[in-house]
């Protein structure tokens, strides 16, 4: 970020001091061959990862990543041929502009992307899909100017989001809904798309069975919960919830982590 001639300085000294330790380098842009060749020849283990947020370039361009899924997959392809450990891809759920199908195509995309390495060392590709924070961070220019980028702010004020905080399920935490989705989409988007993660990640060799057996049930249990919390909120209100022992076995599982 402090440009080519601050990051070549910084190679150039790394390299001389002959340090030998992970990095992990974040590509706001396309790799390029020269940047390439600047992570081969410094380090010895690196690490790259790019958030392409949305298989829809429309979506894409929205949230102000300006690059092609052709410029994407040349970026992975000249990382894997510049000694690349890893290349791990982030998508994201609830983004403006997002329809549920927008996410059903990432799912698919994301399949046909590893499928496109299949013959590479695919293993080194790692995908991920998760929610957008429930909360859009004030002073970000969406929250600012939210229609423009295709939201709807619903609190606005540290007071009204407080409160919302102290509901029990983080589907009503949610300070935004979307163009196209509003919480309860996105939380069932979020459960869907880890369950057809899973599927893909065992397709494809990046999970063992077992593991992914777990995580399968683990949403399962998340998604029976969420649907108790919703019916004993809507019978009794929040007062409900405190003397039920579903709430325990909730903030359980809102500790375990059900997208890897």
């Amino acid at each position: 970020m402090g440009g080519r001639k601050y990051y070549k300085k910084i190679f150039k000294e790394i390299k001389r001091e002959k340090f030998d330790f992970p990095v992990v380098f974040e590509l706001f842009t396309p790799l390029t061959d020269e940047f390439a060749d600047d992570l081969k020849n410094t380090f010895y283990h690196y690490n790259l990862e790019m958030s392409p947020e949305d298989a829809s370039e429309y979506v894409r361009y929205n949230i102000g990543k300006g690059y092609t899924n052709v410029q994407l997959v040349d970026s992975i392809e000249k990382a894997l041929t510049h000694n690349c450990e890893k290349f791990d891809i982030f998508f994201m759920i609830g983004l403006g502009k997002q329809k549920k199908e927008n996410v059903y195509k990432t799912l698919q995309y994301i399949d046909s992307l590893l499928e496109k390495f299949e013959n590479k060392d695919k293993k080194k590709i790692y995908p991920f899909i998760s929610p957008y924070a429930p909360t859009l961070d004030p002073g970000c220019i969406a929250f600012e100017d939210p229609e423009k980028y295709g939201y709807k702010v619903i609190y606005r004020t540290l007071e009204e989001q407080y409160e919302a905080f102290k509901n029990p399920s983080w589907k009503q935490f949610f300070n935004y809904k979307t163009e196209y989705m509003d919480a309860e989409d996105i939380v069932n988007l979020t459960y869907q798309s880890a369950m057809r993660m899973t599927d893909i990640k065992e397709k494809h060799g990046l999970m063992k069975r077992e593991d992914a057996e777990r995580i399968r049930k683990n949403i399962e249990i998340s998604e029976k919960i969420m649907k108790r919390i919703d019916e004993i909120k809507d019978k009794n209100g929040n007062a409900g919830l405190l003397k039920d022992d579903l709430l325990n076995k909730w903030k359980k599982m809102c500790r375990i982590r059900i997208y890897r």
